[in-house]
């Protein structure tokens, strides 16, 4: 059974992907089997794959639109969220511009 229920992914142009801000955010996706992925998010849509991960455990899939890390290429992911054991948005921010940290700082 396929469902659309968010409809098609959009579309990411390269110069979207570049001008993403220092904010990212990651999809980590858990399975039933015990195998783990982990997706960038494009900016702008976390909204949109956070309500799409209410799905997880039911039967059907969906399309979601992300982020290949390695290359930086946007790609289209196809969950089979029947498969899906837990699924979490992780928001991270660049550090760079904060200085060190730590206790040796």
């Amino acid at each position: 059974m396929t469902t659309a229920a968010h409809g098609p992914p959009p579309t990411l142009s390269p110069a979207h992907i570049a001008s993403r801000q220092s904010n990212v955010s990651y999809l980590l996706l858990f399975g039933a089997g015990g195998w783990t992925q982990r997706w960038q998010i494009p900016p702008g849509t976390d909204e949109i794959i956070r309500d799409a991960i209410a799905q997880v455990g039911q039967n059907g899939t969906d399309q979601i639109a992300v982020i290949d890390s390695q290359t930086n290429a946007p790609v289209t992911l196809v969950i089979a969220w029947q498969h899906v054991a837990s699924a979490v948005v992780v928001d991270t921010h660049d550090t760079a511009d904060e200085g060190p940290t730590g206790q040796y700082a």
